[in-house]
This record gives structure tokens, sequence and C-alpha cells, in this order.
């Protein structure tokens, strides 16, 4: 119950905070914002706990894995948004990072530094190859907006964990590594904000998965030696360092805030 309970708690809190912050610094921050391990930081640390450290280890080195898939579904959906609408753009992302995943299962296996140097490279050649973000007019989203991506990203909370209960640490690192409540989040936003924004969503995110890689290295390579409160605390604190730093870059170096465009009726 502790697993799902923090999730149905966490999640809903992660998702309005990302879209407030999205409408009001840019959507390049709340990309960045969307980029923390709630969801995979919380199934390592869980089952860690209900299994052991080396469990929990091979687990959070699976999710590292999984961030070189993120970077390509970023790169497949933000050029894709240049020509279709969200449901292609969504057909198109999943299938890239159903590609990717299938490529980097092997890699679940090799030593959590080696896959953490990969993924960062992989991450900063995807933020290379991302497609420019021109500001303009930021239309207003519905009222029922935010409600509505807090109760679609509970829902899938609720099916990730119960899909993830049922698989091994491997198969549950990748699993976690799936971009449920990012998805939520860039699909309302491409909907009702447009793609210009949705492309600066996606850049902030891969801006922000270099510092969930690195939480994900210190919990694969520091479980077993250190043990869960510790590997935990210290992972925590270089992600919230680093990602302070992160969000901060991308604050100064973002356009000011566009003006808000009237809603259509």
């Amino acid at each position: 119950m502790g697993p799902l309970l923090f999730k149905l708690l966490s999640a809903p809190l992660l998702l309005a905070t990302t879209s407030l912050v999205g409408r009001r610094w840019g959507t390049s921050v709340g990309g960045a914002l969307a980029a923390v391990p709630i969801i995979s930081g919380s199934i390592a640390f869980f089952v860690a706990l209900e299994h052991d450290p080396e469990f929990g280890s091979r687990t959070a080195a699976a999710t590292l894995v999984g961030a070189c898939s993120l970077a390509w579904y970023s790169l497949a959906y933000a050029h894709a948004s240049r020509r279709f609408g969200w449901p292609a753009c969504l057909a198109i992302a999943y299938a890239a990072v159903g590609v990717a995943s299938l490529a980097v299962i092997p890699l679940a296996n090799v030593p959590g530094f080696v896959v953490f140097g990969l993924a960062v490279v992989t991450l900063v050649v995807a933020s290379r190859l991302m497609p420019p973000v021109e500001h303009g007019l930021r239309p207003v989203p519905p009222a029922w907006d935010i409600p509505a991506r807090i109760v679609i990203g509970t829902a899938l909370v609720v099916v990730l964990t119960a899909l993830a209960q049922s698989l091994g640490p491997q198969l549950s690192g990748l699993l976690a590594a799936f971009p449920m409540l990012f998805t939520v989040l860039l699909v309302f936003t491409h909907r009702h904000e447009g793609a210009e924004r949705a492309r600066g969503l996606l850049r902030g995110f891969v801006a922000g998965l270099v510092a969930t890689s690195l939480f994900m290295e210190v919990v694969a390579d520091g479980l077993v030696p250190l043990g869960i409160g510790p590997t935990f605390a210290l992972a925590i604190a270089v992600f919230v360092v680093y990602q302070t730093a992160v969000i901060r870059r991308i604050g100064r170096s973002s356009a000011a805030t566009a003006p808000i465009a009237q809603a259509s009726s």
C-alpha cells in the first residue's frame, strides 16, 4: 500500500506544479521540473525495501538505461510536431521509445557508471538535435485543463504500479522510465497551448533528464555499499543541486514570457 499511496499523492502534485510553473516561467522550465524522478525513484526505493538493495540497484540501473530511450522519445515527438498533431506525434514518439528500449535492454546488466556515461552522451546529442522553439502568443487553456491532467495522470500511475509489481528488476526499471506522467503534460500542452510550447517542454525535459540520470546512477552504484537510507539521501541531494542549476540556466536563457492571447470562444 505504501508505494501506491505515495504515488497517488505525489503524481497529482507534480502534474499541477509543473503545469503552473510552465505557464508562469515558460514550458522549458516546466519540462525540466517534470524530469523529477518521482515514479522511477519511488519504484527503486520500494523495491529495495521489499526485496533487498541488490534488487533495487538493478532496478535503478535499468531505469538509467531507460533515459537513453527518453532522449529518442523527445526527439521523435519534437520533430513530428512540426508537421503533425498530437495523436500522430504520440504514436511516432511511442514507436521511437519502444524501439530504443528494445535496443538498450542488454545494457541493463552493464555497470551503472558506464550506462550513466552513455545516457549523458545520448541526452547531450538529443538536446543538440532538438528543433528550435519560436516564442509567440500563448493561448489560454480551458479551466478544466489542469484537473484533467491530474485525473488522467493518477490513473496511469495506478496502472504502472500494478504492472511493476509483477515484473523483474530489469523490466520494472524500464517500465519506470516510460514517460507516463510527462506524456500527459506533453499532450495537454500540445493540444491546448500549441506545438511551439510543446517543443519548449521537450527541450526542458531533455535537459532535466541529465539530473535524473545522475540520481539513478547514485542509487544504482550506492545501494549495496551504502544502504537504502544514505544512498537515497545522497541521490536526492545531488539531484536537487544539479537540477537547480539546470533550471536557473534555462530561466536565464529563455526569452521573456510571451503575451497571452485571448481564449477562443
